[in-house]
């Protein structure tokens, strides 16, 4: 039995902020901010003049912050200024998803084009989506770093990942079709989807034409089934590296709140020839110190893609030192 308490709306999982677990408290902000645009619209609906200027954002960006930590004490401080400068941002957020629903309802009432304002509005709420995870990260006490590169073995997905039949002509190597293609994050709001391995069971065959005439008619010799399934190849594999109880521990509560978009394991990079031969040479070589690390990614804009890092958990043998 966990000591923690649980959630005042479902009484099923444990609290993450403001005695709600995270599905709870994810649906309590997004039912307040639907209600608030909604309040805030219907004026802008019937009147104009004075009470119509009283709804426009305010002319007042958001200020430069930069996050400054070397200690324990200035990284709570400044996980703090982040949280305040994302809270900041998201009311900004809202205001402009009001502003870019009473146009779009202004262009569909006239009878206007409403291609570009529609996406003008979705970029927003993708935006407040993604700040969002962001912030309940932050209240969840994970500490932001730089993007590393990692290995993930966790996706979280909102929706089913598609399956794929296709039959290629003559014989071709399993690494050269969409095979090897590990599944993406659909960018889910926060507390919604399931974990899942970002690998997709696969299956090919290939098969000899036999038909009578096929060389006459300059058919193919060969052809390659390939096919990708839906459902995974298995289970979340934890990496072996850093497969201890507190670290599983640790990465398991991370997957409860349902924040983050992907999550996988930072893998210690040899810095040169100079130390990789080094190591090679000595018997007991140390292994490195992996970590585990939760990503928020923002849905892909062409070949853009924001990605916000989190340590979930650190593992560091001090024997090997």
């Amino acid at each position: 039995m966990s000591g923690k308490p649980k959630c005042s709306r479902c009484n099923e999982r444990d609290a993450f902020a403001k005695g709600l677990c995270s599905r709870c408290y994810s649906r309590k902000w997004q039912a307040e901010r639907k209600a608030a645009r909604e309040v805030e619209l219907a004026p802008k609906q019937l009147t104009s003049g004075p009470v119509e200027a009283e709804l426009l954002p305010p002319d007042a960006a958001l200020p430069e912050t930069h996050l400054v930590a070397c200690n324990p004490v200035e990284m709570h401080e400044a996980r703090g200024d982040l949280k305040a400068w994302v809270e900041q941002k998201l009311a900004t957020l809202a205001r402009d998803i009001v502003e870019a629903n009473a146009a779009l309802n202004e262009a569909r009432n006239n009878n206007w084009g409403t291609a570009a304002l529609t996406s003008a509005r979705n970029r927003a709420v993708d935006d407040e989506t993604f700040y969002f995870k962001v912030l309940q990260a932050v209240e969840a006490g994970h500490t932001i770093i730089p993007e590393f590169p990692i290995e993930i073995f966790a996706v979280r997905r909102h929706e089913a990942d598609r399956s794929r039949e296709v039959v290629f002509n003559n014989a071709v190597n399993a690494r050269d079709t969409f095979l090897g293609e590990p599944v993406r994050t659909d960018c889910a709001p926060a507390g919604a989807g399931e974990y899942r391995n970002p690998q997709p069971w696969t299956s090919s065959s290939t098969r000899e034409n036999l038909a009578p005439g096929a060389k006459e008619r300059n058919e193919p010799r060969w052809y390659t089934s390939v096919y990708r399934s839906a459902n995974p190849v298995g289970p979340i594999s934890f990496p072996s590296m850093t497969a201890r109880s507190p670290i599983m521990r640790a990465t398991a509560k991370a997957m409860k709140e349902k924040v983050f978009d992907q999550i996988g394991v930072c893998h210690p990079v040899i810095a040169d020839a100079a130390t990789a031969t080094r190591r090679t040479e000595t018997s007991a070589r140390r292994a490195g110190d992996p970590l585990v690390i939760g990503q928020i990614l923002h849905k892909r804009v062409g070949s853009k893609q924001k990605c916000v890092s989190f340590i979930i958990a650190w593992y560091l043998n001090v024997n090997e030192l």
